[in-house]
C-alpha cells in the first residue's frame, strides 16, 4: 500500500487564495470572507477548496498547523497580514464542517469525539471520499478536530487531548 500525504494546498484555488492574502491591504478581512463565501456555497468545488485552505491558515495562526504547509502561510503570520482570534477560529471551524457535510451527505455540525490519530493526514490506497479537494477524509477531520481544540483554547478553557 503506497501511502502519499496529501496537502490543502495541492490545488490552484488554494495557492492563489495564497497570493491574494499576501496582497491584501486586509487579508484577515479577505480570509473571513473566504470562511463566509464556503457556508452559503459549499456546493462550489472552488470555494471548498478556498475555505479548507482559509482553515489551515486559520488553525496555523493558533499553533495547530500542520508541518508542511506552504512557507507563504508562516509569512502571512509572522508579518501579522492575519490576525487569528476567537471568532475567526469559529467561522473557519464552521466552514470546515459546512464542507465536510456538503462533501458527505451528512450532518457534519456536531464535534468530533477523540479517538486518536485525528493528526495522520496521509492517504493510503482507499477512495478518497473528498474528491475534488485533492486531499483525504482524513485530512477534513484533523483539520476540524484542530479548528475544535482551537476554538476551546480561543475561549479560556483548557483544551482536552487528542
Amino acid at each position: 500500500m503506497n501511502t502519499v500525504p496529501t496537502t490543502s494546498f495541492e490545488n490552484e484555488q488554494a495557492l492563489a487564495l495564497l497570493s491574494e492574502l499576501l496582497d491584501s491591504p486586509d487579508a484577515t478581512t479577505l480570509l473571513a470572507n473566504t470562511l463566509r463565501c464556503a457556508l452559503m456555497q459549499s456546493a462550489i468545488p472552488e470555494t471548498r477548496l478556498r475555505a479548507i485552505a482559509a482553515a489551515e491558515i486559520v488553525a496555523a495562526g493558533m499553533r495547530l498547523g500542520v508541518p508542511w504547509l506552504p512557507d507563504e502561510v508562516g509569512e502571512l503570520l509572522s508579518l501579522f497580514l492575519v490576525t487569528v482570534d476567537p471568532p475567526l477560529v469559529e467561522l473557519a471551524l464552521e466552514a470546515v464542517r459546512s464542507v465536510r457535510g456538503q462533501l458527505n451527505g451528512t450532518d457534519s455540525s456536531a464535534p468530533l469525539h477523540a479517538t486518536g490519530g485525528a493528526d495522520n493526514l496521509t492517504v493510503g490506497a482507499s477512495p478518497d471520499p473528498v474528491g475534488d479537494l485533492g486531499t483525504s477524509g482524513d485530512t477534513l477531520e484533523s483539520l476540524q478536530r484542530r479548528l475544535e481544540r482551537a476554538a476551546v483554547v480561543g475561549s479560556g478553557q483548557v483544551a482536552p487531548r487528542t
